[in-house]
């Protein structure tokens, strides 16, 4: 009920900033611009609304902070890096024998670790870290950038059921990943999101918001930007299961962009050279 209440909460506080208009309130639309929106889950009861507040995360700086304080406890050993042994020992090996892209995609791992200036990956853009994003008491992996200081360069993301590690999502050229989350103080828990940000087409944009839930990412919001022209953009909030699309207004769209990317964060990521 507690992870239900902290979902519920993140959608609620994103729904009441697009009407608020906090955010950047910029009322441009093109179609090349990493803008998204998402409207509020119309499951949620005003029971729920009235027990549950949630306070997003100000600046990057106490957002990191806070992170770092969950991963650099003690961690058990069965709960740290050494249970996803395997996927890091495959990305140490793409690294010391600089695989190129294509070899990349052919060993299933991340082939955007290559985007260099020398087209191979090095240590130095590939780090790790371990977060419990859906507080099942088990650690999701997240391999990303840490030179990237936006924390815009996510790689991958595992999970682990207890038995058997999975991978949730990887980014690619055409979608790119970011980690975030915002603070429900009521329920004492961190409500995590993973965004997923890519091109269907030429003309069409769409932005996907996920969080982790049972080993599985649970899609919260979908929200598609489409250009009808060179000047106009029409933007949709989409169904995952059914396909089908209602029409969102720009303002309304923007507000809620704002508010998801406010609150991506840097992991605290290690070295993948340190054994």
């Amino acid at each position: 009920m507690k992870k239900k209440l902290a979902v519920l909460t993140l959608l609620l506080t994103l729904n009441a900033c697009a009407v608020s208009g906090c955010g950047s309130g910029s009322k441009e639309d093109t179609a090349g611009t990493q803008t998204t929106a998402a409207t509020v889950s119309q499951e949620t009861t005003a029971a729920d609304t009235q027990e549950t507040t949630v306070s997003a995360t100000e600046d990057t700086d106490s957002t990191t902070e806070s992170t770092s304080e969950e991963t650099n406890g003690e961690t058990p050993a069965e709960n740290g890096l050494e249970l996803y042994k395997d996927v890091l020992d495959k990305y140490r090996t793409a690294i010391a024998e600089k695989w190129d892209y294509g070899t990349c995609m052919e060993n299933d791992i991340c082939a955007l670790i290559t985007n260099t200036d020398t087209g191979a990956a090095s240590f130095d853009n590939v780090g790790a870290a371990l977060i419990d994003m859906d507080h099942d008491g088990y650690n999701e992996l997240i391999i990303g950038d840490p030179t990237d200081t936006t924390g815009k360069s996510v790689y991958e993301i595992w999970t682990f059921d207890g038995n058997t590690t999975k991978k949730l999502i990887s980014a690619q050229e055409r979608r790119l990943l970011n980690v975030g989350y915002m603070v429900s103080y009521m329920q004492d828990v961190n409500v995590y999101f993973i965004s997923a940000m890519g091109s269907n087409s030429a003309a069409e944009f769409e932005y996907d918001y996920y969080t982790v839930s049972n080993g599985a990412l649970q899609n919260i919001q979908s929200v598609i930007s489409e250009a009808v022209s060179d000047t106009e953009v029409t933007w949709y909030q989409a169904d995952s299961d059914s396909g089908s699309r209602n029409e969102l207004d720009a303002d309304t769209a923007n507000g809620i962009v704002d508010s998801y990317s406010q609150t991506w964060i840097l992991p605290d990521y290690v070295s993948l050279a340190s054994e």
